[in-house]
């Protein structure tokens, strides 16, 4: 995701909004999802889970109800749509529209940032980081702590604009 610029945030609902304890003292923090490049630092931080097209339609049936046809693979998958910060919102999958964060829970996928490629009998589900999409990533915090950054420095990059009260 891109940052959005300061004259439409006013207009933009916060992507998350958190609650930080810290002893006795609770942070409330709200704001905007900026994307980190150290999330990168992940262990695996791209994955590609394969399955066959049998255990595919397998899973559809059992956690989601859709009856997948064999014969149509090609046209299982339709364009997804996605979140500002790159994450599948939705997407048709055998003519139902299915939410990413339910087909990653589906599939025991890592993240709602995926890609879904078919060739040659094989599903091929590419996920990158972890997670939902909002808020702090705790891989990228890791590294700016690691890099001597505090905890305000840390919140302000993930959060810009943002004021810390108590």
């Amino acid at each position: 995701m891109t940052d959005t610029p300061s004259k439409t945030r006013t207009t933009r609902r916060p992507d998350c909004v958190t609650e930080i304890r810290m002893g006795n003292t609770f942070l409330t923090v709200s704001g905007y999802f900026k994307q980190d490049t150290t999330d990168t630092a992940a262990d695996n931080y791209e994955y590609t889970l394969n399955l066959s097209a049998a255990q595919l339609q397998q899973l559809l049936a059992e956690r989601l109800g859709i009856t997948a046809d064999l014969s149509q693979q090609a046209q299982w998958f339709g364009t997804p749509v996605l979140t500002p910060s790159g994450y599948v919102d939705s997407l048709p999958v055998c003519g139902q529209t299915v939410q990413g964060t339910a087909l990653r829970k589906a599939l025991g996928l890592r993240s709602a940032c995926f890609t879904v490629v078919c060739q040659s009998g094989t599903f091929s589900f590419t996920t990158r980081g972890y997670g939902h999409g909002v808020g702090m990533s705790q891989w990228g915090a890791k590294a700016l702590a690691e890099q001597g950054a505090d905890y305000r420095a840390i919140l302000a990059h993930y959060y810009p604009g943002t004021e810390l009260r108590r």
